[in-house]
């Protein structure tokens, strides 16, 4: 899977891979239409 992500628009992944129903089903899910926090970011220039 490769693209970008539209201003506003986050990529939301469970981390249970083999049981996810996530932004690799559903594509990006605008900012505003979601609630709670961001619990861990991993940013791709530090894999």
């Amino acid at each position: 899977m490769s693209g970008h992500l539209k201003k506003g628009e986050i990529f939301l992944l469970k981390d249970a891979r083999e049981h996810a129903t996530d932004s690799r089903i559903y594509g990006a899910v605008n900012k505003k239409d979601t609630l709670g926090k961001v619990v861990t970011l991993i940013r791709r220039n530090r894999l």
